[in-house]
């Protein structure tokens, strides 16, 4: 031309199928833990409702602090024995738990069963008290640790508690039928006139419960 310029004859890049189309935005990733940038296993004891609930039961004084390093400690310890904690503390408790514990009713004792929750429950306090009680050394996360192992091998003072309470209750199952009778000692179905709520407590009751009685003697 005129100007001296050359037209370019590149040809152009052949355009996507998908050119044009929006993009759909890419899924969040959530965090591998409570508190991204954390470990996995860093949180692992606040997280769980049982742990959680055992950190309640071992605290004393209101030190839920202290409590967390016992645990934490004795899952420390667990670890470098070549032990997995978790499954350790899972062994215990299902080993520690009872089925059944006893109530005084009618004057004897009678078999009751147990909710899920309330075994687990007594199962903890078990363990707790039987870690307690030891005499080794290395403090607090020692001794549970040595309780929370034996307890998974289906050994200690944890198991033994659940054991005797379970040969109570056999040596006991006569009485099982009282749980359906309340604390009377009545014939089935007949009134207990001798039950707390059927005897006058106050002076305005008394006086009520006398009033017809008067008239009758009159």
């Amino acid at each position: 031309g005129p100007s001296g310029r050359r037209m370019s004859t590149a040809v152009p890049p052949p355009r996507s199928a998908n050119e044009g189309v929006a993009s759909l935005p890419d899924a969040p990733v959530e965090p591998a833990s409570a508190i991204a940038g954390a470990s996995e296993t860093a949180f692992i004891i606040s997280e769980s409702p049982t742990h959680a609930r055992f950190i309640n039961m071992l605290m004393k004084d209101g030190k839920k602090q202290t409590a967390r390093r016992i645990l934490s400690g004795a899952f420390d310890l667990l670890r470098r024995s070549g032990h997995d904690p978790q499954k350790i503390f899972r062994a215990a408790l299902d080993n520690a738990r009872p089925v059944l514990e006893m109530k005084t009713m009618s004057k004897m004792q009678v078999p009751y069963p147990l909710g899920p929750r309330r075994a687990e429950g007594q199962a903890m306090k078990w363990i707790i008290s039987a870690a307690r009680k030891r005499t080794s050394s290395g403090g607090m996360s020692a001794k549970l640790q040595q309780e929370l192992l034996q307890a998974a091998e289906f050994k200690g003072a944890a198991v033994g508690r659940r054991e005797a309470v379970h040969a109570t209750a056999m040596a006991n199952q006569a009485a099982a039928h009282f749980r359906w009778r309340g604390s009377s000692d009545k014939a089935v179905g007949a009134v207990d006139m001798d039950r707390k709520s059927f005897r006058p407590q106050s002076v305005r009751a008394i006086k009520r419960f006398q009033g017809p009685m008067r008239s009758i003697e009159q």
